[in-house]
């Protein structure tokens, strides 16, 4: 980890500059990739390759930010289970059919029409 936060430095990142006597100075050039709405709408394959690659890109819309997005750090947990709705609506309701009148009064009820 870097000292400039818990993100790891990328190499690319990393350049070394030799001083006029010989003295080298180390910097870290850490910059945020930058996209417009039109690039997420036209050019998502490059946005997503950089997601791939750890990322974090700043969303532009006429030259002024409204978003950040970072790539998914849970993808590889699984999704919760969905709830047994069948199971649900047997609970609720049994083996039960409403009639064509009895489906017309809820309706009339629920409006209030007569």
């Amino acid at each position: 980890m870097s000292e400039m936060g818990d993100k790891p430095v990328n190499r690319r990142d990393f350049r070394r500059i030799v001083l006029d006597e010989g003295r080298e100075v180390s910097q870290i050039f850490i910059t945020m990739k930058t996209a417009t709405v039109r690039d997420l709408r036209y050019d998502f394959p490059k946005i997503e390759s950089w997601l791939a690659g750890g990322e974090e890109i700043l969303i532009t819309k006429h030259s002024k930010p409204i978003a950040k997005i970072s790539a998914d750090i849970v993808s590889g947990l699984p999704l919760a289970p969905l709830p047994d709705f069948k199971a649900r609506l047997e609970k609720t309701w049994g083996e039960r059919f409403f009639t064509r009148q009895e489906v017309e009064e809820m309706r009339a009820f629920e409006t209030g029409e007569p």
